[in-house]
């Protein structure tokens, strides 16, 4: 997940909310790649659908405290991505082919 590397540091983290996704996910088209952002998407998204357990996941995310916390919404979110059949990938880009055909 995203906070593999930051595993080891048990001390409460100013800007755990911005700390990246990685893969990012996609989120009403949009795709999002920190918690932060994860958020502000799941809210608005959470005001149109009238979704109570969305609205309980922003506040999850922004109450976040420790890396501990933040590995933990980062699950719930990926889990209600799942569960909403909104777990889409963004697309990866692939790099042009060097190969010309013959």
């Amino acid at each position: 997940m995203v906070l593999q590397g930051l595993r080891e540091h048990s001390v409460e983290l100013p800007v755990t909310r911005q700390l990246p996704l990685y893969p990012p996910v996609d989120i009403r088209g949009r795709v999002v790649r920190s918690l932060g952002e994860a958020a502000y998407e799941l809210r608005q998204y959470a005001i149109e659908q009238r979704d109570d357990e969305a609205r309980r996941l922003v506040h999850a995310i922004r109450d976040i405290r420790s890396v501990s916390d933040a590995e933990i919404a980062e699950g719930r979110l990926r889990a209600w991505l799942i569960a909403t059949n909104n777990e889409h990938a963004p697309p990866v880009k692939k790099p042009a082919s060097t190969k010309s055909v013959a």
